[in-house]
């Protein structure tokens, strides 16, 4: 059964608005509004596929659990988005019923000269519902503070070049040093480039973690470290999320660990 659930069918004589997620009232929330400001930056990976509104979106979570031997499917995602307003939808189900909260988020973009933009969201209302006649499903515990994470949970694709007087070699220890590297064994699909790497990197940023894929090459008198990375919408002052001074504190961190 798909997410949505189709609400024309007649099951066994049950009229399938049992199965509708359709909240039956939404009531309005009062969360503060969240600005992402994105600079006119020459790294950041423009998108077109990923993007919800111009280079930001959200990062859609599906994961599965066992309850009473029952195999329990949650997914949160964006879905409806239209020119101001689209919904979050979290939702827990047994692959045809379930029961879900829905959010309603609006949104405005504002141009902030020499191709620099904003996104301001803000929630609007939320509403919740459960599906079926018997057994129904507790209705997920998804909150306001869980809403905002999820809005930022997207980050900004972003490519990082740093100079430095060392060799390739150098470079690769300096971030086996200095970062915390995975390995794969047999590769693994970068999520920025879609290239295969066996090795992935991570530092701490704030409250998160930065996950990045590292190229390095000859260059000049030295090499190139090439990083490709999905930024963290990380606050920068209460309710604004200043990418400028993100990419700028990341890049600093990385010449470190280059330069080293």
């Amino acid at each position: 059964m798909p997410f949505f659930a189709l609400a024309c069918l007649n099951i066994s004589g049950v009229n399938a608005d049992i199965l509708s997620t359709t909240p039956e009232n939404y009531s309005p929330v009062s969360v503060p509004s969240v600005t992402i400001k994105v600079p006119n930056d020459p790294g950041i990976l423009r998108t077109t596929k990923e993007g919800m509104i111009r280079d930001l979106g959200t990062l859609d979570k599906w994961d599965s659990f066992y309850r009473d031997n029952v195999q329990v499917n949650y997914a949160v995602r964006s879905e409806d988005a239209n020119e101001s307003e689209f919904t979050v939808h979290a939702r827990v189900s047994n692959g045809t019923t379930g029961s879900g909260v829905k959010y309603s988020v609006g949104f405005k973009v504002a141009e902030n000269g020499m191709g620099a933009y904003s996104v301001t969201y803000t929630p609007l209302n939320r509403g919740t519902y459960q599906q079926g006649l018997f057994g129904k499903f507790s209705v997920p515990n998804f909150t306001d503070n869980d809403l905002m994470s999820y809005l930022r949970s997207g980050g900004l694709r972003y490519k990082f070049e740093v100079n430095t007087p060392y060799p390739t070699d150098s470079v690769f220890a300096n971030f086996e040093r200095l970062a915390n590297p995975r390995d794969f064994q047999y590769g693994q699909t970068d999520p920025v480039t879609g290239k295969i790497f066996k090795k992935r990197f991570q530092i701490p940023y704030g409250a998160s973690q930065i996950n990045f894929t590292l190229e390095a090459y000859p260059y000049r008198n030295g090499s190139k470290a090439v990083v490709y990375t999905i930024v963290p919408a990380t606050e920068t002052a209460p309710g604004e999320v200043d990418y400028a001074v993100i990419l700028s504190d990341v890049k600093h961190i990385l010449e470190k660990i280059a330069q080293d």
